[in-house]
């Protein structure tokens, strides 16, 4: 039996299992407890009338948030496209809007699954090129997530106001020593890129170059999107908060990634020596996370996700 079919095989057998199912939703529910107390705690110090008064008043910020939030289903259909030849536009954003929403509201990557499984009945492609595509994006993205925290690495050290290396506690040295092991990591990567990436280096540059460009794009509207509502806060401190979410949001197998990224921004701020309305910052974070609740909800009613597992796929694999 090939690699892939046990993995295909062990895959399926996870996503059908009923106890796992039932253990994935009790952890998930007790991470998800966790982190919304540790929030709650946090916007008890500041004060709960406080933060409700401090919502954004400007209308850029909510225009700012769709553009943001459908960056990702947009980008992503472009993305896939290069591989999956036969995706349509519509069909694909639809596609991806969902495994948004599952990896925003369930689970981190619990949206991969489902989009193997939609790839399956939808596609004219074989299972194992519908694995391979989706497998390989996540590695590209995961990459094209870590260089840049790199790139934006020197910039909180030498050009920010904000006294990063206090802020997260740690030494020159070992800033240097972390990023040289990530380095040697993306360089052993690149040499063994056959063995871990499918896809031609031609495909890959073109999906490496597109996860880029969004990544600069979507960094700069959020910038821009925070700036408009607490303009007297340095743009070094904006830069600390778009690395503090690059962290948060590879970690894996994580829910609720916003509340906890709203937790990490809370305890950021109240490192940093600058003044920093921290009732503001909260009641601005809390608007997103709570937007994204009410669209992601709409969009599900919009595009319900169906369950594939008890039918015949589409096209089978060759």
């Amino acid at each position: 039996m090939s690699s892939f079919q046990q993995i295909k095989e062990n895959w399926e057998i996870f996503w059908k299992s009923t106890p796992r199912k039932r253990l994935a939703k009790v952890l998930n529910y007790a991470l998800t407890a966790l982190i919304l107390s540790f929030l709650i705690y946090q916007l008890w110090d500041i004060g709960w009338k406080e933060v409700l008064r401090n919502f954004p008043k400007t209308l850029w910020f909510y225009l700012l948030f769709l553009v943001l939030h459908f960056a990702l289903p947009f980008t992503e259909v472009l993305i896939y496209r290069l591989s999956w030849k036969g995706l349509g536009f519509w069909q694909g954003f639809k596609a991806f809007t969902q495994k948004k929403i599952l990896n925003t509201e369930v689970v981190s990557y619990s949206g991969e699954g489902y989009l193997y499984l939609w790839g399956k009945h939808h596609l004219r492609e074989s299972n194992r090129h519908v694995f391979n595509v989706i497998k390989d994006n996540n590695i590209i993205s995961a990459f094209s997530s870590t260089t840049m925290a790199l790139l934006l690495l020197p910039l909180f050290v030498y050009f920010s106001d904000v006294p990063f290396l206090e802020v997260v506690q740690i030494s020159e040295s070992t800033l240097y020593i972390a990023v040289s092991l990530v380095l040697a990591v993306i360089f052993l990567a690149l040499i063994f890129r056959k063995r871990i990436i499918s896809m031609s280096l031609k495909t890959t540059l073109g999906v490496l170059g597109l996860y880029q460009l969004r990544i600069v794009f979507m960094n700069v509207v959020e910038a821009l999107q925070w700036h408009l509502v607490i303009p007297d806060v340095p743009i070094g401190f904006w830069l600390v908060m778009l690395g503090t979410k690059i962290v948060v949001t590879r970690i894996p197998l994580l829910p609720n990634q916003e509340l906890l990224f709203i937790n990490a921004c809370l305890i950021v701020a109240s490192q940093m020596s600058m003044p920093i309305d921290k009732a503001m910052l909260a009641g601005m974070m809390l608007t997103t996370a709570a937007l994204t609740k009410i669209l992601n909800f709409v969009l599900y009613l919009m595009f319900p996700i169906k369950r594939f597992e008890d039918e015949e796929p589409y096209v089978e694999a060759s």
